[in-house]
């Protein structure tokens, strides 16, 4: 008995894309399947960048992309996060002008749930009007219920930029573990219950249960 042939998350075919008259993705191919982790290596310059953009819609091209068996190629960036395709931009992707809580702040632009975002919000505007150094560290294992992703972020105010390049040598250090041992796939999830009007109905109001519990623990 054979099995049934597995189908890609993401497929990618005959993507291309030119900056001015010169082309820079000539037609590439990409299959990636659930719960795989999927590298491209090339030189500077090869295109690496270029295809992420495109797959997430940022840089116009030319090919299909289909990502859950929908096809995305041209559909408007917000739409394509709203599905659950991302990007982890690096530390000098960030956004240069915005305040460390505008670029948390950026983070939950999908949401709906606007005095939620403000009560999750007063502990890091109180500790940045205080004027103090401090860490910002956002898990997202309990509000997604991804205790195996280990996805979150961790920010950090300092005094200065020196203060701020010593600090970032340091974590450097310490996560250079995490990144030889990469979490486990968990957008699938994550698209599965934000693209489902009543699992998205269901999260939100566990969501809020969990917040209000949490609360209450303080207070005790």
């Amino acid at each position: 008995m054979t099995s049934a042939p597995r189908t890609p998350l993401l497929r990618v075919h005959g993507l291309k894309c030119s900056y001015g008259q010169a082309e820079v993705l000539h037609g590439v191919d990409i299959d990636v399947f659930p719960g795989e982790i999927v590298s491209l290596i090339g030189a500077n310059g090869a295109g690496k960048s270029t295809t992420l953009m495109c797959i997430s819609r940022i840089n116009r091209a030319s090919g299909r992309i289909e990502f859950d068996g929908t096809d995305i190629s041209s559909m408007a960036p917000e739409h394509v996060v709203r599905r659950g395709l991302v990007q982890v931009p690096e530390g000098r992707r960030i956004f240069p002008r915005l305040t460390v809580r505008e670029n948390l702040e950026m983070g939950a632009f999908i949401r709906n749930d606007t005095d939620g975002i403000e009560a999750d919000a007063v502990a890091v505007r109180a500790f940045a009007a205080s004027g103090q150094q401090f860490f910002i560290s956002s898990s997202f294992s309990k509000s997604f219920s991804l205790y195996g992703e280990r996805i979150g972020a961790l920010s950090v105010v300092a005094t200065s930029q020196e203060e701020a390049g010593r600090v970032l040598s340091q974590l450097k250090r310490v996560i250079r573990t995490n990144y030889s041992n990469p979490a486990a796939f968990g957008g699938k999830i994550v698209s599965s219950v934000l693209n489902s009007s009543d699992g998205r109905q269901v999260w939100e109001t566990e969501l809020a249960h969990m917040r209000d519990r949490i609360k209450s623990l303080r207070r005790q």
